[in-house]
């Protein structure tokens, strides 16, 4: 009866068109992942070269012009003692001295605009120096300004010790300035070599990291396609399941894999190949009933007139019998007279069980309170089975389910299946019947359990046909008949047996009703 309790359903898992679309999603983010990572990084080498191209040429090219104008202005410095007419190089000297100030400031604006341009730390450190050199550079300007209009001075009135004193501190202050902008040059390779270098680690880097994420979405999208594939493959079984219905083959069954929706419509699919192969069964059975019903109404039909004219001929013999003086002949006489009526009468009830088969009525359930039912069932059958030394026990809630049966079929059920119970206990063991009624989801399952002899193993599947009994003297019709009454009312009867210690009967019918089948 554990077996009749329909088991509850597992925790809700993800559907499997939310699953597939999570695998894709995955693939798609890590690929988006890898986009972004490679659009990032060419942003970080744009910038890296703008801040080259931009930036430090633009700054390295002035500082090499302002070299350029400071060689050629020491190159007129050194000359000017020598010269005779010292005029045209003064003219060239102080051209050179307007120029530089000018170089100077458009180099401080390429520096500023070079920070303005890049965010990196580190970079502004450098170039904050660069503007620091610069200014020391300008004082320098400034410094060498006065001594530079003293010195042309003193060579147009002809001072010349004055002049070489005054010309040896021009001359240190130009060298100092010449070591600040070689400085400067070299820092600008230096930094230019830095950038160079940090954008071919950067792009050695992106390579490295975009083929690496690329094989990653491959690797992930290969396994995507793996699940989704392995999510799937319960469909080819569920159509190999449909095609095997289709040839006939009601015993096919599909295997569930997962309690996911496949696995749900392959459960669904093997309860309806089930109900498909019971109704198939019901009707071969009924169909067989039909037929042997026929055929044993026409014989019983044959049969019973003959058999009635037996038995009025034997009670007239039995009672002419009676009318004679007693003697030996007379009792023998009237004791043939009576085991012929009674055989009369054993075979009139065949018979009638015969007409019974061949004119099997439908159904007619109504509403009706089931324990009550079977409570009146067994009150009616306690007398009969404590004459037979039988205890009948009825086990059942006092408000019960209600079910929707024909309440003559139904009871004519349970007293076939109670009086079999009596028939198949014999011995000095114990003798009980017990009845239960249990509720059971949506459904309600009537089960009667004797302490008999039990089934034997190899009868087990032919208890339901018609005509087949273990009993001597039995017609077998007693179960083929209680299995048509209640498959008619949409339940099922199933049998379980312990040889040597009782047979169990359980009737499974809807609480729905007929009506809702």
């Amino acid at each position: 009866m554990q077996s009749q309790i329909k088991s509850r359903p597992g925790p809700a898992r993800a559907s499997i068109s939310n699953r597939i679309f999570l695998g894709l999603m995955a693939v798609i983010v890590v690929f988006s992942g890898a986009m972004l990572y490679s659009l990032l990084n060419h942003r970080g080498t744009v910038e890296e070269l703008q801040l080259l191209n931009r930036g430090y040429l633009t700054l390295s090219f002035s500082i090499v012009e302002m070299r350029a104008t400071q060689r050629v202005y020491n190159v007129l410095l050194e000359r000017v003692l020598d010269e005779p007419d010292p005029s045209v190089t003064l003219d060239g000297l102080t051209s050179a001295r307007r120029l530089r100030p000018m170089i100077l400031d458009d180099l401080r604006e390429v520096v500023q605009e070079i920070r303005s341009d890049t965010g990196l730390s580190d970079e502004h450190s450098f170039l904050d120096r660069v503007l620091v050199d610069l200014d020391d550079i300008e004082k320098l300007y400034d410094a060498g300004a006065e001594d530079y209009s003293l010195l042309v001075t003193l060579m147009r009135n002809g001072s010349v010790a004055e002049v070489e004193a005054l010309f040896g501190d021009l001359q240190d202050q130009e060298r100092e300035i010449e070591t600040t902008l070689r400085h400067l040059q070299s820092a600008s390779v230096h930094r230019i070599n830095n950038v160079v270098a940090r954008a071919e680690e950067r792009q050695r880097l992106a390579i490295w990291m975009f083929t690496a994420l690329i094989l990653a979405s491959l690797g992930l999208a290969l396994l995507v396609t793996l699940y989704i594939r392995n999510l799937l493959n319960p469909l080819a079984d569920l159509s190999r399941g449909a095609e095997a219905i289709g040839r006939g083959d009601l015993d096919h069954r599909i295997k569930v894999r997962r309690m996911d929706e496949i696995g749900r419509y392959a459960s669904e699919f093997n309860q309806m190949v089930t109900a498909l192969q019971e109704r198939d069964r019901r009707l071969r059975h009924a169909e067989r009933l039909a037929a042997v019903g026929k055929m044993a109404s026409h014989i019983a039909h044959e049969v019973r007139n003959p058999l009635n004219s037996v038995g009025l001929n034997a009670e007239m013999i039995s009672e002419e019998a009676s009318s004679l003086p007693p003697s030996e002949a007379r009792d023998e006489i009237v004791s043939l007279s009576k085991r012929v009526s009674d055989e009369v009468d054993r075979l009139t009830g065949i018979t009638r069980q015969y007409l019974e088969l061949g004119r099997l009525p439908s159904p007619e359930p109504i509403p009706t309170p089931l324990v009550e039912l079977v409570s009146s069932v067994v009150d009616f059958l306690r007398p009969d089975m404590a004459e037979r030394s039988v205890d009948l026990v009825l086990d059942a809630e006092e408000e019960g389910p209600v079910v929707s049966v024909d309440r003559d079929q139904m009871k004519q059920v349970l007293i076939n299946l109670v009086r079999n119970a009596s028939e198949a206990m014999d011995g000095d063991g114990e003798r009980r019947i017990d009845v239960r009624v249990v509720t059971s989801d949506d459904v309600v399952l009537l089960s009667v359990k004797d302490t008999g002899r039990g089934v034997e193993e190899g009868d087990m599947e032919h208890i339901f046909e018609p005509f087949f009994s273990t009993r001597e003297g039995g017609t077998g019709l007693g179960l083929s008949l209680t299995r048509h009454v209640v498959d008619e009312h949409g339940g099922r009867i199933e049998c379980f047996s312990d040889r040597g210690k009782g047979t169990t009967f359980v009737i499974t019918l809807p609480l729905r009703g007929e009506s809702d089948r």
